[in-house]
């Protein structure tokens, strides 16, 4: 019986302390990811990219070298040979902070940390991952609909207490 009343008590404060760690990350292991660039050393090309961006450690696939550093990094092109290299990012962009939540001008030191990926000097409308979805319309009742609706409940309403009186 007691270890029944110990596991009950630990359970729920495992639980709380997990909560705990998720609403403030600051006081878990794991830190937000510095934005950076994904650089494949046997190709010595940056790894998705579009245009001059900086990605999370999340999106740098698994043959890929993550740079990192306090300011972060950024995959850009180098227009005589069009070779692909890694510097340091800054300025204002597009930061992608989360699937289709994208906010326009923003500097690169605001995003990073709480970003998944920041395009430099990128309006969001131009960056594919910003685009929003074609959603299909919500089904909505005209007026029309409205009062036939009414109707049925109405008559829904008077049958209900035509048959309570008739129990009675």
């Amino acid at each position: 019986m007691n270890k029944a009343n110990n596991c009950s008590v630990l359970i729920p404060s495992i639980t709380v302390l997990a909560f705990l760690l998720m609403i403030y990350p600051e006081l878990a292991v794991s830190q937000p990811a510095t934005l950076g660039c994904c650089y494949n050393r046997d190709a010595n090309e940056c790894v998705g990219c579009v245009g001059n961006c900086s990605l999370s450690q999340e999106l740098c696939g698994s043959n890929s070298w993550y740079v990192n550093g306090d300011e972060g990094y950024k995959c850009v092109l180098v227009p005589p040979d069009q070779d692909q290299s890694c510097e340091p990012a800054s300025g204002p962009g597009c930061c992608e902070y989360n699937e289709r939540n994208c906010v326009d001008d923003v500097d690169f030191s605001a995003c990073n940390g709480v970003g998944v990926a920041w395009f430099e000097q990128e309006s969001c409308s131009n960056v594919p991952q910003c685009l929003q979805a074609v959603q299909a319309p919500i089904p909505t009742l005209t007026n029309w609909g409205f009062i036939a609706l009414g109707g049925i409940l109405v008559a829904a309403g008077l049958y209900a207490i035509r048959r309570r009186m008739a129990n009675t």
